[in-house]
């Protein structure tokens, strides 16, 4: 109260010695006499402290720990107590602050001698720091931030949070994130297969439809009733299409039966002037037979060698006609042979 401000007191034992507390000390001065009045003062123990703490919700393991600047520890979320109880004579007790160093609970033993490490004491951190370290394989991250007020409180708050708390939030989100994609992958593929078979179906339609017409069924048809536009147009190209076909087809056979038909008229035509024409050939034949046989006889020899001799006749008649003037000799001689 020298300074006649608000101060806060040293951490001390409490009478019941069950505790450690901090008391904050308002004075009250007379204002005409400037004379001390009283003081008016509000404590807080450290297991409060120690209760708050606990009550932050850091990460699954993380902790926050407050310490002073000499070191010793004023509360922390952890479940051990910041100070030693000591039994002495009779039954008085004595509560003796842990440094943050010293402390049993693992984590905050190893960030406090990570800082005094780096800083050489605690003394020397006067902002905030974010800082990390490794203890047992692991990496831990830490954020110190001084705490000081008006009434002359300077503390170091620090968080520590390991690694292994981020990641499993990551890993948890990446696991979730994992199966959100594999399911709107499966959902894709899904609708995928729906939607291509439900594309595929006119398809596979017009193409067995094709296929039966190419082998040679003409009346082959599609449904032409499609949500698809598209396949509406192509079902009803398709029918036209197979229409044409079929009434070609069908004028080719008519066609084809007429053709057909003059064939066999023709075909019995040609056939009946053949046998015709057999016929003449065998009278042909039957005629040139008999003429070959007659001429082979004697009766033929003979009529042959007169009518030589009515040749030659004719031929000296011929000549005595021609010459006149020739000898009675001849005359005669001509006359004999014609009688």
């Amino acid at each position: 109260m020298i300074d006649r401000k608000p101060t806060w007191s040293e951490i001390f034992q409490t009478t019941d010695n069950q505790d450690l507390s901090l008391n904050a000390s308002f004075p009250i001065y007379d204002p005409e006499t400037s004379e001390l009045l009283g003081v008016a003062s509000a404590g807080v123990v450290l297991s409060k402290i120690n209760a708050f703490l606990k009550n932050l919700q850091v990460s699954e393991s993380g902790l926050v720990f407050v310490v002073e600047h000499d070191g010793k520890l004023v509360g922390t979320s952890a479940s051990q107590p910041v100070y030693h109880r000591f039994q002495e004579k009779g039954d008085t007790v004595r509560l003796e602050r842990i440094n943050a160093a010293d402390s049993s609970d693992p984590l905050i033993k190893a960030t406090a001698q990570f800082l005094i490490k780096r800083y050489g004491d605690f003394k020397r951190v006067i902002a905030d720091q974010r800082l990390n370290f490794m203890n047992n394989g692991h990496r831990n991250f830490v954020k110190v931030v001084p705490f000081r007020d008006e009434l002359g409180l300077d503390w170091l708050i620090v968080v520590v949070v390991p690694e292994n708390d981020f990641m499993a939030q990551i890993n948890t989100n990446t696991r979730t994130t994992f199966w959100l994609c594999a399911g709107a992958v499966l959902g894709t593929l899904l609708l995928g297969v729906i939607g291509s078979n439900w594309v595929a179906q006119p398809l596979l339609r017009l193409s067995r439809a094709s296929r039966a017409i190419a082998e040679g069924d003409l009346y082959q048809r599609i449904p032409e009733q499609n949500p698809i536009k598209e396949m509406q147009v192509t079902a009803h190209a398709f029918n036209q299409m197979a229409e044409r076909l079929t009434a070609s087809f069908e004028q080719i056979e008519a066609a084809n039966a007429n053709l057909e038909g003059q064939v066999s008229d023709r075909t019995a035509q040609l056939m009946q002037a053949v046998e015709e024409l057999e016929r003449l050939n065998r009278i042909k034949d039957d005629f040139l037979s008999t003429v070959s046989h007659e001429l082979r006889t004697p009766g033929a020899h003979r009529l042959q060698r007169e009518h030589g001799r009515a040749a030659a006749r004719n031929a000296a008649r011929g000549q005595a006609l021609a010459h006149p003037r020739r000898s009675p000799g001849a005359g005669r001689s001509a006359l004999c042979d014609h009688g």
